[in-house]
């Protein structure tokens, strides 16, 4: 069972039970114990951590298949002032960001002469679409 006297030193005497155990090797499982807790739980944070593709144009921290809400803090400059210039005097309400067809797109909402706006905007700041609350007026009299 033991290979010489240091096993059965670090594990106790021959035939011991495991109510038997040293105290040296109570130490030792109890620090197995915790390192392996540490390591499960940054693996655990490893992988829920999310990442998108390379070249996808994203934040490091967006998964690249779903919409993203940021703070409006989180917004690039070039992008918060294309869509002012866009809708002038927008004060934006909310933002998100979303993937399509691998191209960081931001749908930024908000208020501008008493009418709601969306604007989306590409990550470089070109303003790729303007809706406000008239369109979506027009689209249900067609109706």
């Amino acid at each position: 069972m033991f290979r010489g006297v240091a096993d059965a030193r670090l594990f106790g005497r021959c035939g011991t039970t495991a109510l038997e155990r040293s105290p040296r090797v109570e130490v030792a499982m109890k620090q197995l114990s915790w390192w392996l807790g540490v390591w499960m739980a940054l693996w655990c944070v490893a992988c829920s951590s999310s990442t998108t593709r390379v070249g996808d144009g994203g934040s490091p921290n967006l998964k690249a298949s779903r919409d993203h809400h940021l703070a409006l803090s989180e917004l690039p400059a070039a992008v918060t002032s294309a869509a002012i210039a866009a809708v002038p005097g927008l004060v934006i309400e909310s933002a998100e960001q979303e993937m399509e067809d691998g191209v960081a797109i931001y749908s930024l909402e908000g208020m501008a002469n008493g009418k709601a706006y969306c604007v989306e905007v590409s990550l470089d700041g070109k303003v790729l679409q303007v809706e406000d609350d008239d369109d979506d007026d027009e689209d249900e009299d067609e109706d």
